[in-house]
C-alpha cells in the first residue's frame, strides 16, 4: 500500500502555524522576535515567487502605503524605520500568503489547527492547575519572557527572571497568571484573538468546513471552552459580539436551535455563578482586574487603568501632531508621565506615532474589503468590533489572523481580488 503525501496540504498547514506563531507564541522568543517575524516573511517571497496564486497587488499596495507613511513620518518628526516596515509586511504577507495558496480550503484547515490546539491547551491548562509539577517536568523547554524585580533597599533591587515552560503544544506561564489559558502563546490575550477568529468562522462560514453538524457543534464547543478559560476580558467582548450576531443572523432549523441552546446554557452558567458570587464568581475576576465600582462611579483598575492613562496621552498627542510624532517622541511622553510602554493599545500608539494616516490605511485595505467581502451587514459589525476590540488591548495592529477577516469566504470568486 503506497501512501500519498499532498504537498499542498502540508504547505498550507506549515503556511497556517506560521500564521499563529506571529502572534507572538513561545516559540518566537526562543528564535527571537524580530528574527522569527523576517524568517517568516522570507518563506512568503519565496512562495510569491514559485507560485503565482500567492501573489496580490492589493497586499503589495498595502505594503507600499505603509512604507510611503513611515517616510513622510520620519521626514517631518522622526522616530521610525523600516523594522516597523518589516514587522508589518511580515504579518500582511503572512496572513495573504496562508490564504491564497489554497483559497478553497484554508477556513477549513485554519479551524481545524486552531481546533486543534484549542483542544491540547484545555488539557494542558487543566494539568497546569491540579499538578503543575507534573507539566513542568514533562516539558524540554523553557524560557524567560521578562524578569521581576526584587527590592533589597529603597532603591536597590536585583532581576529574578521568570520561566515560562513548554513551547510546542502549550505555555505553562510559572510565577504568572497560571490559572489562564495561554495556549502556545505568551499570554491569553493574544490566544482569544486566534481562538475568535476561527469560531467566527465556525458559526458564520459553516459550509467553509467541509464537515457534519455534529463536528461543527464540536468546534465550536472546544473554542468556547478555550475562550472562556483564557479570563481575556478582550476575549469576552469579542465572543459576546459573535454570539450576539449569530443570533442576529441565524436561520431556523434543528441544529441552529441546537447551537443557540449550547451558548444559551453556558451564558446561564456563567451569570448564575455571576450574580451568586459576585466578585469571586469567574467572570467577577476577570471584571474585577479591570474595573472597579465605587461610591464615586467607576474607576479603571490595572491594564484598564493603564490603558486609559495612554488613551489620554494618545489624544493630547495627536490634536498637537496629527501627521505623527515618531514612535521616540510618544514613548517620551509616556516616560514623562511614569509608563514604561502603551500597555497594549496599539491602534492608539500608532495613531500617535505615525499621524491619522495609519488609521486612513487601516480603513483602505482592512475596513472596505471587509465590506465589500461582508456576508451581511451583521458579520460587517462582528469584525469591525473585532478588530478594533483586539487592536485596542494589544500592541500590533497586523495580526494575521485579524487581517484575514476582511478576506472574502462565501464565494471563491469574491475571494480578495481577481487580478
Amino acid at each position: 500500500m503506497t501512501l500519498t503525501i499532498n504537498k499542498k496540504v502540508i504547505v498550507q498547514y506549515i503556511l497556517i502555524y506560521l500564521m499563529l506563531i506571529w502572534h507572538d507564541a513561545g516559540i518566537v522568543f526562543l528564535i527571537g522576535r524580530d528574527l522569527s517575524r523576517h524568517l517568516i516573511l522570507v518563506v512568503c517571497l519565496i512562495l510569491m515567487l514559485l507560485k503565482q496564486r500567492c501573489r496580490s497587488r492589493r497586499m503589495i499596495l498595502f505594503v507600499f502605503t505603509i512604507l510611503l507613511n513611515v517616510i513622510f513620518v520620519r521626514c517631518i518628526s522622526g522616530g521610525v524605520g523600516i523594522n516597523y516596515v518589516l514587522n508589518a509586511f511580515s504579518g500582511i504577507a503572512i496572513a495573504y500568503t496562508a490564504f491564497m495558496y489554497d483559497r478553497e480550503n484554508f477556513v477549513n484547515r485554519f479551524v481545524k489547527s486552531v481546533a486543534f490546539f484549542a483542544f491540547v491547551s484545555v488539557i494542558c491548562w487543566l494539568i497546569t492547575i491540579v499538578v503543575p509539577n507534573l507539566y513542568e517536568n514533562l516539558t524540554f523547554f523553557s524560557y524567560s519572557p521578562f524578569s521581576r524585580r526584587i527590592y533589597t533597599t529603597n532603591t536597590n533591587y536585583t532581576l529574578s527572571p521568570v520561566y515560562y515552560h513548554g513551547i510546542l503544544l502549550y505555555v505553562m506561564r510559572t510565577g504568572n497568571e497560571l490559572t489562564r489559558n495561554n495556549g502556545i502563546f505568551n499570554e491569553p490575550g493574544l490566544y482569544q484573538m486566534v481562538l475568535n477568529t476561527a469560531l467566527y468562522f465556525t458559526m458564520f462560514f459553516p459550509e467553509q468546513l467541509k464537515c457534519g453538524a455534529k463536528k461543527q457543534e464540536r468546534y465550536m464547543l472546544i473554542l468556547i471552552i478555550a475562550i472562556v478559560t483564557c479570563q481575556s476580558t478582550t476575549g469576552y467582548l469579542s465572543l459576546g459580539a459573535i454570539i450576539v450576531g449569530y443570533l442576529m443572523t441565524k436561520q431556523k432549523g434543528k441544529k441552529s436551535y441546537k447551537i443557540v441552546g449550547y451558548i444559551v446554557t453556558a451564558v446561564v452558567i456563567l451569570m448564575g455563578d455571576f450574580f451568586i458570587n459576585q466578585n469571586s464568581s469567574f467572570i467577577g475576576q476577570v471584571i474585577s482586574s479591570k474595573i472597579i465600582f465605587t461610591s464615586q462611579g467607576i474607576e479603571f483598575a490595572n491594564s484598564g487603568l493603564a490603558r486609559a492613562g495612554t488613551v489620554f496621552i494618545v489624544t493630547a498627542s495627536i490634536l498637537k501632531n496629527p501627521f505623527g510624532c515618531g514612535f521616540d517622541t510618544i514613548n517620551n511622553l509616556f516616560s514623562l508621565a511614569g509608563k514604561m510602554s502603551a500597555d497594549g493599545t496599539a491602534l492608539m500608539y500608532d495613531l500617535a506615532a505615525l499621524g491619522i494616516q495609519i488609521w486612513m490605511i487601516l480603513i483602505a485595505f482592512f475596513v472596505v474589503p471587509t465590506f465589500k467581502n461582508k456576508k451581511n451587514i451583521v458579520t460587517f459589525g462582528v469584525v469591525l468590533f473585532m478588530y478594533i476590540n483586539t487592536t485596542l488591548g494589544q500592541s500590533d495592529i497586523f495580526y494575521p489572523s485579524l487581517l484575514i477577516l476582511s478576506f472574502g469566504y462565501q464565494l471563491s470568486d469574491k475571494c480578495i481580488e481577481k487580478s
